[in-house]
């Protein structure tokens, strides 16, 4: 999130004794930073292309199951984003 809208990452606003509901992986107070956000979004951009690529070789009905899982996956960034800018706790969203 860094990487792109800086103004939402809030880290000094969560507590570090409750553990992060949806957090896979490494917690993110420990080593986040906006270079490591850099690096994922292009891991991001990377892996989005080709899966385009993909989508362009496949098969009618295996390009339509690609095109809902990436506008599954943006919905959720866009639902996360927007939770953030009106204030809420994306950590309480049940999805």
């Amino acid at each position: 999130m860094w990487a792109v809208s800086e103004e939402l990452v809030r880290l000094s606003e969560l507590d570090p004794t409750i553990a992060l509901d949806g957090v896979i992986g490494e917690d993110p107070r420990l080593r986040a930073s906006k270079e490591l956000g850099v690096k994922l979004k292009t891991a991001i951009v990377e892996r989005s292309a080709q899966v385009a690529m993909r989508a362009l070789e496949a098969s009618a009905v295996e390009r339509q199951q690609l095109i809902e899982a990436m506008r599954a996956a943006v919905r959720a960034v866009e639902g996360i984003r927007e939770l953030r800018l009106t204030g809420q706790n994306p950590q309480c969203h049940h999805w």
